[in-house]
Formats: structure tokens, sequence, C-alpha cells
């Protein structure tokens, strides 16, 4: 059974078709956290790709939400804020191409 909060580990649980539907919108974070650990904006977005095929399985809408800055991209490591704009840019794309009624829609919190 789903719980209120649906992270990447629910939507396996929620695959059986039975659950998800009663959710109309899934807020889906971009993952800044996986890009500052070490993994490609490419892995990443291959991930979010996946729940958000998922979730439009079962008729749901997609929130995308892009990364903020945080301080690892700003002050220590260029490479996570290079990997981060590269996700947003993939997270926006995504949103455009799907938006509309029954869509996506997109919360833009990096800057451009």
């Amino acid at each position: 059974m789903c719980q209120n909060i649906i992270t990447a580990d629910h939507l396996d649980v929620c695959d059986d078709g039975k659950s998800l539907h009663r959710y109309s919108w899934v807020l889906l974070l971009g993952g800044i956290n996986d890009v500052a650990r070490g993994t490609s904006s490419e892995i990443v977005s291959q991930s979010l790709m996946s729940m958000y095929q998922r979730v439009n399985v079962h008729k749901g809408r997609v929130l995308a939400m892009t990364c903020l800055q945080n301080r690892g991209s700003l002050m220590h490591h260029s490479w996570v804020e290079v990997e981060r704009q590269k996700l947003n840019v993939f997270i926006r794309e995504y949103a455009m191409k799907l938006g509309g009624p029954g869509g996506a829609r997109l919360l833009d919190l990096g800057e451009r």
C-alpha cells in the first residue's frame, strides 16, 4: 500500500496498478543529492525518466522540479554545478515536451 509521499522505492511498490491511480499529481525532485554524491546527470536523468513514465502509465501527472544550487555546487565542486545545470536542462525539456492537460508541469527552482 502506498503512503502519502511517494519515493522512487514506492513507485516500484505501486506498479501493481491499484495504488498509484488515486494520485492525480506526483512531485518529483531533480536529484541534486545524487549528483553531489558523484552520479552523472545522464544517469539521474534516466532514473527520472523512468519515474515520469511510471506515473504517466497510471494516468498521473508529474510536477517536475529543477535542482537548486547548493553549497557544494557554489563553493567547492564546480563539477557539481555543471552536472546540476545539465540535469536542469533535461528536466525543463521533459516538462516542455509533455506539458499540457494530463502531462507534466515544471516548477523551475534553478536559475538559468
